[in-house]
């Protein structure tokens, strides 16, 4: 069984890295979450986090299997879940960061919660981990950042007119 203080690093390392690439995208002037002129754009911030991702899945595989053993100690033990409830507490407040910016920068309506967006965004980055190890040819390097580009673009823009509900 996992001892709970080697627990720091579960199921938050590649996550972690994740928010941190996304703030040094920010600090150098990149606008990381724009939504691209093309939403198949194989450049800028959006494909260095893919290629992030694809990096984390292909590379972590002993750090994954770590993770998976204390998934299964966590969810039977309360002490454990916690562990991994404050891990991801601090993973999302500082997505949140980000991510509130991105939406503003992208005149994204107020009626989109941060705090949904951002559990939405780091579980498909661990979703897509996930799916890549298990199939590499299932999640390639764009598709992280084209998954995030579409949610952008799909989502009520502040300008736009709403439509009557009659």
């Amino acid at each position: 069984m996992i001892a709970a203080g080697g627990a720091g690093n579960a199921d938050e390392g590649g996550a972690r890295k994740f928010v941190k690439l996304a703030q040094e995208a920010e600090e150098l002037g990149f606008d990381t979450f724009a939504i691209p002129d093309r939403l198949d754009a194989q450049v800028g911030p959006l494909a260095a986090l893919g290629r992030m991702l694809v990096e984390i899945a292909d590379d972590d595989i002993e750090f994954e299997a770590i993770q998976a053993e204390f998934w299964l100690h966590a969810v039977r033990n309360p002490d454990g879940m916690q562990i991994l409830q404050d891990r991801s507490a601090r993973t999302l407040a500082a997505l949140r960061e980000i991510l509130a910016e991105a939406l503003e920068r992208n005149n994204i309506d107020d009626s989109v919660s941060v705090d949904g967006f951002a559990v939405v965004v780091l579980a498909l980055f661990q979703g897509l981990i996930r799916q890549r190890r298990i199939d590499p040819t299932r999640v390639p390097e764009e598709l992280f950042g084209q998954a995030l580009a579409w949610q952008l673009a799909g989502m009520p823009k502040k300008d736009k007119p709403k439509k009557d509900k009659r």
